[in-house]
């Protein structure tokens, strides 16, 4: 993987066209990514953000784009995606979950898995329900051991991370 320089706020548009200026500034007022440093000039403070920054905004938007709600994102980046080191978690740790956060990188192996809320009837217009965390080799086992599962999706972390570098070298940041 390519070392890549922090990356300052106005080049995030740059990375993420299909993102709106004022949706960035939404998402990232809720908290739901977060920045590496601050860079202060004459005009102001400018965040720079890394590629893990960039990742965690790429999950944002995947997430959005399957119409999980606000609150819902703000739970699944809160509890495994945010730096809890700096702020307590929202949701306490579930039982047999280990008191180790994962580390950034290990985090963006694994796959993300949504089920819905088994009363609606498909995919669209429902909300999610539940997520879980897991190894890609563990979401057959987490299936059958949880039956309530009628409707899931898995969200391919690895993908993410491989489209935020392609968008970045689309953006002639590279």
């Amino acid at each position: 993987m390519t070392m890549h320089p922090p990356f300052p706020h106005g080049k995030l548009p740059k990375i993420f066209p299909d993102v709106s200026r004022k949706t960035l500034f939404l998402w990232a007022r809720l908290g739901l990514f977060e920045w590496a440093g601050e860079e202060r000039d004459s005009r102001g403070i400018k965040r720079l953000y890394s590629l893990f920054n960039l990742c965690q905004v790429g999950l944002v938007r995947k997430l959005a784009g399957l119409n999980t709600p606000l609150d819902m994102i703000m739970l699944i980046m809160d509890k495994y995606f945010l730096d809890h080191i700096q702020r307590p978690a929202l949701l306490p740790k579930l039982p047999g979950e280990s008191s180790e956060l994962p580390s950034k990188t290990d985090v963006m192996t694994k796959c993300l898995i949504l089920s819905e809320d088994k009363r609606k009837r498909g995919w669209v217009g429902k909300s999610v329900s539940g997520f879980a965390l897991r190894e890609f080799s563990q979401v057959g086992k987490y299936i059958k051991t949880n039956p309530d599962l009628t409707t899931f999706i898995v969200v391919n972390l690895p993908a993410i991370v491989k489209d935020v570098h392609a968008s970045i070298k689309e953006a002639g940041l590279e």
